[in-house]
């Protein structure tokens, strides 16, 4: 067969799979894409058939990828955007390969994916947060109603765009507050709603709540629901509107939210875990690492081996120690950046007030010289001493 039959062929034996594996159809178009740009770069580079391709071609797209300008925002493509697109790709080889398509997979044995931060770029709404932003929006007309139901239903029930799309009025146990969310991989799972939400979903649908098998939240097309891009759409317009100026932040984000205000009220991880429909409870784990400061500050304040000076240190107290050492330095003209050095501080990794106050007393009481003596320290010390202050730890010892 010629290298356009075998692309065909290939194209067609993929989608079968992932329509096998019960994929949603946005999943399934997006991979389909991302082996259709791949092919059709190899292509303006004089390799048309999927059979030629060698792990050079597809280490040279790799870091094409990197480099390529992203459409949404300014830079480059996120790294895990990258290896998205790189892993459709794989998937696509390894259908070729196990239906003897090619001889050789030549992703086989190939590592691409590079070490990154584990954070998460979207960030939960604090409770405070995410009050204000439901509350900004006004329910007065029917699209400002619609829209408050909308993010009031993914705070209860912690949901996707995708599964908010879905949603149809017969999916809704009005009576018993529960409601059968469609979810990713064609799974479905029975999650409870807020009294609120279903008050809101009440007074919205009206009549509509006896059509069976209609989309809750309708599109252009009635028999279809709201695209997730234009439901991403309508939180950032909203968010604006809120007037709270939030980095990191995206309609995923209250999704996070949902979790983590659970956890943090002491709700279980398998229960949260089941809620959010996730398949593998290490997603689920992700949202602990959110509640590690929480953890830290409750214990300092309420174990009773613990002392007020071991209380965590908060932009407050560091705000007020920085105002301290300014009066006091300047009066010996001192030149300095006490700000800058606290904020080092801030990210050292369980500070706490006593430690604070130590470190300070020594570096400012050297770096100011108004002390006729050096501090002894450890030779330890004052490599972390230096690390934090960006400074030599010869001047402490």
């Amino acid at each position: 067969m010629n290298a356009f039959e075998a692309n065909q062929i290939g194209y067609e034996l993929y989608e079968k799979e992932q329509r096998a594996n019960r994929y949603s159809k946005r999943y399934m178009k997006r991979n389909l894409k991302n082996v259709r740009d791949f092919i059709d770069y190899q292509s303006e580079h004089g390799k048309s058939d999927v059979r030629k391709i060698r792990k050079k071609d597809i280490i040279q797209y790799y870091n094409y990828l990197k480099s390529r300008p992203n459409k949404k925002r300014e830079g480059t493509l996120a790294l895990v955007t990258v290896e998205g697109i790189i892993s459709s790709i794989s998937c696509f080889y390894s259908t070729l390969y196990r239906n003897m398509i090619i001889r050789e997979n030549p992703f086989h044995t190939l590592q691409l994916r590079q070490p990154h931060s584990r954070d998460w770029k979207r960030k939960p709404f604090t409770k405070v947060e995410i009050e204000k932003f439901l509350e900004s929006i006004e329910t007065d007309t029917p699209k400002g109603l619609r829209d408050r139901t909308i993010f009031e239903l993914m705070y209860s029930s912690g949901l996707r765009l995708c599964e908010i799309s879905n949603l149809k009025t017969s999916d809704i146990d009005f009576n018993q507050r529960e409601m059968i969310v469609r979810g990713k991989f064609g799974t479905d799972r029975m999650v409870p709603v807020s009294e609120v939400a279903i008050k809101f979903l009440q007074l919205y649908l009206g009549k509509r709540i006896e059509e069976q098998d209609r989309p809750v939240f309708p599109g252009e097309v009635q028999t279809q629901g709201l695209r997730a891009e234009y439901i991403g759409c309508l939180f950032r317009s909203y968010l604006r509107k809120s007037g709270m100026q939030l980095e990191c932040v995206s309609a995923h984000s209250i999704r996070h939210s949902t979790a983590t205000h659970l956890l943090d009220n002491g709700a279980s991880i398998r229960h949260v875990q089941e809620l959010l429909g996730h398949r593998n409870i290490k997603t689920t784990v992700r949202y602990t690492h959110l509640q590690t400061e929480g953890v830290a500050r409750i214990y300092r304040k309420y174990h009773p081996r613990e002392h007020e000076l071991f209380d965590s240190v908060d932009e407050k107290y560091l705000n007020d120690v920085d105002c301290l050492i300014n009066q006091k330095l300047a009066r010996r003209k001192v030149k300095h950046e006490p700000a800058q050095n606290l904020r080092r501080l801030r990210m050292t990794a369980g500070i706490t007030r006593y430690k604070l106050a130590e470190l300070i007393g020594v570096v400012y009481g050297t770096l100011a010289g108004y002390e006729n003596e050096k501090c002894s320290i450890t030779e330890e010390k004052a490599d972390q001493l230096a690390r934090i202050f960006n400074v030599d730890k010869q001047m402490f010892l």
